[in-house]
């Protein structure tokens, strides 16, 4: 039980002012023997204890009816840490953080609410029982503490930006630690942290966040008094929900073609139609595609021969219980060149990688010198094939030339720890002999650089072997060695893509020299980079989108923000299109348990129960203590009142 005006309490020493004045009237008698008062002592003898016990039953019942007086204007609150507490127990500081991503749209259970809009009532009930106390604010988009006067002033559509729908990711523990480090900074004394989340995995175990969790555990266990963390998690899930993602967008000639990949989770297990509505620069056209599985990817043609150069489009399903994931947005240019260049540090190496790139014609990729490369000169290659170690000025401008829309295919050094990429790393050497050596698994044989022939004939990769490798970290595999790991992978980076092999075209390294492989996933990859779109897109959230600060929002103009919207941005006479992230699709979760382990110096997490949001409340119980008051004075007044004389028959 705590208390909203603690100083009342002061008040209980006046409680015992009956007992202080009934001892001073004690003094004021003094007892004289007297012959003619003997016999009176005597009858009154037989009656004395009864009287003593009312007397100080009386006391006694004045005493706690002042007592509960005091408590009453006290204000007393429930739910407190303490039985009976003498101080306010309002902590100074109150921060609710609040995970924005998009996945935290979903309906949860029963509610018509979204996780986010339960986590914002869940905070307004949290709030009530210390008026006194300050509020803070902290989203995962910003991740800046915002002081807020009260909760009400939320509603105002000056706040939107920080509480309202997004479609971004959350780092869960990076907002952690820099709300811990601000409080720590700023001299925070008492502090409740509340935090809402739906759990979900991909925002709250990520590359660094185990360093990031041990500093929060540290500053944790030294505010062990102080700061106390409590956690609103939101598990529930749909049973069925459809989302829809852009792969990527070719064209060809007048035709332009994205690539729609459905995700579909029914509880029945059998996918079905699905109605779709694109828009392409505005003009809808409405589509009725049957699933044929739970994942399945979409290839529409759309006519550009009456359209302009530079264009957009979306794909939109219908509202389900998550309809953050029901619509991806691209953006197209006009058809670009597939010139391409080649920089090796081993020169046999290079010789090899520009035949296998050499055009129709015969003509072979061009040389992109070993010294430092020229920003200028790179933009006007499509694809840059690019072997071995790199400086870490020359690695910027690659990165860059990526971002911009470029596609640049990666091969690993023979060295064992040269200067790479900061985007992508190879693991160290893997030797095997000319008779044990690595052979292809599995890879895909549809919708990638290494899928079949027109005539349905598989590329050999199954006879390719490999007696060095290195394995790229990053990227979608999209072929593997029979041990699982990757032989070749591709990721986006910007509005680029990046492809990594994990071999060498050298006797020594592998039998792709011999271009069975090699040749046709390179000039796949050569075609496929000369029909993508400059324009495809960059993740909502990321720290391009927050550098936009300049631009026009095409497909809802004036209504949304490029770091906290998917859509599709006007930015410098450029259309982009910015996309909700992937990992937005992971439905694995990490429980309390889990999080408590990682924690270790932490004491356990406390749970609340976003169900039962009168599980936070604190209601003040001063009426309990009123009507207390009224029974010890009722029974103070009874027991006051004479004794009836008992009649003699």
């Amino acid at each position: 039980m705590t208390f909203i005006q603690s100083f009342a309490l002061w008040g209980l020493l006046l409680a015992f002012a009956p007992l202080i004045i009934h001892l001073l009237n004690l003094l004021r008698h003094r007892s004289e023997p007297w012959a003619a008062t003997q016999f009176l002592l005597q009858a009154r003898k037989s009656s004395s204890r009864m009287s003593k016990i009312r007397r100080w039953l009386t006391l006694l019942f004045r005493i706690l009816a002042l007592s509960c007086l005091t408590i009453t204007i006290a204000r007393p609150i429930s739910g407190g840490d303490f039985l009976l507490s003498f101080s306010s127990q309002n902590p100074d500081v109150l921060v609710c953080i609040l995970d924005r991503s998009a996945s935290m749209e979903t309906i949860s259970g029963k509610s018509s609410n979204s996780k986010r809009e339960l986590a914002l009532e869940a905070f307004r009930e949290f709030l009530k029982p210390w008026p006194e106390s300050k509020f803070v604010l902290v989203d995962t988009v910003y991740e800046e503490p915002c002081f807020i006067d009260n909760f009400e002033s939320l509603d105002e559509k000056n706040y939107g930006h920080l509480i309202g729908r997004t479609e971004t990711a959350a780092s869960l523990t990076g907002t952690i630690l820099k709300t811990l480090n601000w409080m720590k900074e700023t001299q925070i004394g008492s502090a409740e942290v509340l935090i809402a989340s739906d759990m979900q995995r991909s925002n709250w175990i990520k590359k660094g966040s185990m360093d990031e969790l041990s500093r929060i555990d540290r500053i944790l266990k030294e505010k062990k008094d102080l700061w106390t963390i409590k956690m609103i998690p939101f598990y529930s899930s749909p049973s069925t929900n459809l989302s829809v993602q852009i792969d990527e967008v070719r064209r060809n000639e007048d035709t332009l073609i994205p690539s729609i990949i459905f995700n579909q989770k029914n509880s029945s297990g059998q996918p079905g139609k699905v109605e779709v509505m694109a828009r392409i620069n505005g003009e809808e056209q409405p589509f009725s595609i049957g699933l044929k599985s739970n994942l399945t990817k979409w290839n529409p043609e759309f006519d550009l021969t009456q359209k302009t150069a530079l264009g957009w489009g979306s794909i939109q399903v219908s509202d389900d219980f998550c309809n953050s994931d029901n619509q991806c947005f691209f953006a197209y240019n006009k058809k670009s060149s597939s010139s391409v260049a080649v920089r090796a540090s081993n020169p046999e190496i290079g010789v090899i990688l520009r035949s296998a790139a050499q055009n129709k014609e015969g003509k072979t990729a061009d040389y992109l010198s070993r010294q430092s490369v020229d920003s200028e000169k790179m933009s006007s290659f499509k694809v840059i094939i690019h072997q071995g170690g790199v400086s870490e000025s020359d690695a910027e401008k690659f990165e860059e030339f990526t971002k911009n829309g470029g596609t640049l295919v990666l091969f690993p050094s023979e060295q064992s720890n040269p200067l790479e990429f900061s985007f992508l790393n190879w693991d160290r050497i893997e030797t095997k002999g000319k008779t044990d050596y690595h052979s292809i698994g599995n890879w895909s044989k549809e919708n990638s650089v290494l899928e079949n022939f027109t005539d349905g004939s598989p590329l050999p990769l199954d006879y390719l072997s490999v007696y060095n490798r290195r394995i790229p970290s990053d990227g979608e595999p999209l072929a593997y060695y029979r041990d699982g790991k990757t032989f070749l992978s591709k990721f986006t980076l910007g509005n680029g893509l990046v492809y990594a092999f994990s071999t060498l075209p050298l006797d020594s390294w592998s039998s792709l020299k011999d271009g069975f492989i090699l040749v046709p996933a390179i000039q796949r990859i050569i075609e496929n980079s000369s029909s993508l779109s400059s324009t495809s897109g960059i993740i909502c959230g990321s720290e391009e989108s927050k550098e936009l600060f300049e631009y026009e929002c095409v497909d809802q103009p004036g209504q949304k923000i490029p770091s906290l919207h998917a859509g599709v941005y006007n930015v410098n006479n450029q259309l982009i299109a910015i996309n909700r992230p992937e990992t937005e699709n992971d439905a694995d979760t990490v429980s309390l348990a889990e999080l408590d382990s990682l924690l270790p110096n932490t004491e356990s997490v406390e749970k609340l129960n976003s169900n039962q949001l009168s599980s936070l409340k604190r209601s003040e119980i001063w009426t309990t203590f009123l009507f207390l008051c009224l029974a010890f004075l009722l029974g103070e007044a009874a027991l006051g009142l004479p004794s009836k004389p008992r009649v003699k028959i």
